[in-house]
This record gives structure tokens, C-alpha cells and sequence, in this order.
């Protein structure tokens, strides 16, 4: 449910990029390495090879791909490969990519608090890119999950996420 909610708020969203996925291809099973290389080279004229950050984590996702003995492979780690991805695009300014990455993250994550995280990640990239309302509706739903772990309202990701909705909501405001 909390992934076709996520998915419903992005239906809405506009951009200038041709990044954006529809459901049915979020929804495309399996996302893996090769599709991750393919992101990179739509953007860049350089060789992937020659991007060893993003090749570490490639690297890492075709070890589960081909994981030992033919089993299927941990969803959490694959999840937590794509939001490591997805914070490398997102501190070199692709919104777009991160999206992705958190997107096919969460729909692989398994553990609640992991789940929130990502959640908020996927806010922040939203923030960024100016999708106020998408940004709003994940960190309230990481905000609800955090609560629903029973961590207290001191906990610093209940007191971060409650300050990036003032910030967002401030942005959202001075926007118009």
C-alpha cells in the first residue's frame, strides 16, 4: 500500500526531463545493473567504467544478480544498493536519477524504519526539484512510520523530518 501511494503522488508530477518513469515501468521487473548503467550513459558522454563510484555499486547489484547457488537475493541489500546509487546522483544534482533510485528502493525495502528513510530521501529529492506536494506527502508518511516505530519525538529523524516539512512548506509558500 505505502509503495502504490508513493506511486500515485508521481503521477502528478511535471518536468522537463524525459527521467520520469510511468508506474507501469517503475512496476517493470527486475531493475537491476544494467538499467542502472543505462541511466548514466543517457547522461554522460564518459564511459561507465570510468565512473568507479557508481561502477562499485554496479558491481555490487550483479553480485546479487548472479548471488550464489541460484538463490534469490536479500531485497533489503539490493534496496539499500539503489538508495546508495540514489544519494551519489543526488549529490551531483540528478533529481531525477535519485528519484528512480529511491523509487526502485522502496519497493524492494522490507524494514519499516529503513522504509521511512528512504522515504525521506525520496522527499528531499522532490524538495529540490521543487515537487512541493510530493515532498509533503513522503516525509508525512515517513513521519507516520517513524511514530508508528514508537521513537520518541526527540529522535533526530522525527525532529529532521518535522523541520524539512516547515522548510518545505516555506518554500512551497515563497513560490508563488
Amino acid at each position: 500500500e505505502q509503495v502504490h501511494k508513493l506511486m500515485a503522488q508521481d503521477e502528478g508530477m511535471q518536468s522537463t526531463s524525459d527521467e520520469y518513469v510511468t508506474e507501469e515501468e517503475v512496476f517493470k521487473t527486475p531493475f537491476g545493473s544494467q538499467d542502472i548503467v543505462n541511466l548514466i550513459q543517457d547522461d554522460s558522454c564518459r564511459n561507465v567504467e570510468e565512473d568507479r563510484t557508481i561502477m562499485v555499486f554496479i558491481e555490487k547489484l550483479r553480485s546479487y544478480e548472479t548471488s550464489i547457488n541460484g538463490g534469490a537475493p536479500d531485497g533489503n541489500e539490493i534496496a539499500r544498493t539503489f538508495v546508495e546509487v540514489g544519494n551519489i546522483f543526488f549529490e551531483r544534482g540528478k533529481s531525477d536519477k535519485s528519484i528512480r533510485m529511491y523509487q526502485e528502493a522502496l519497493l524492494l525495502q522490507q524494514n519499516e524504519l529503513e522504509f521511512a528513510l528512504t522515504l525521506s530521501k525520496l522527499a528531499d529529492a522532490y524538495l529540490k526539484k521543487g515537487l512541493y506536494e510530493q515532498a509533503l506527502e513522503s516525509y508525512r508518511e515517513a513521519l507516520d512510520l517513524y511514530r508508528n516505530a514508537e521513537l520518541s519525538e526527540e529522535h533526530p529523524n522525527i525532529i529532521r523530518t518535522l523541520d524539512k516539512i516547515a522548510e518545505t512548506l516555506d518554500e512551497e509558500q515563497r513560490s508563488f
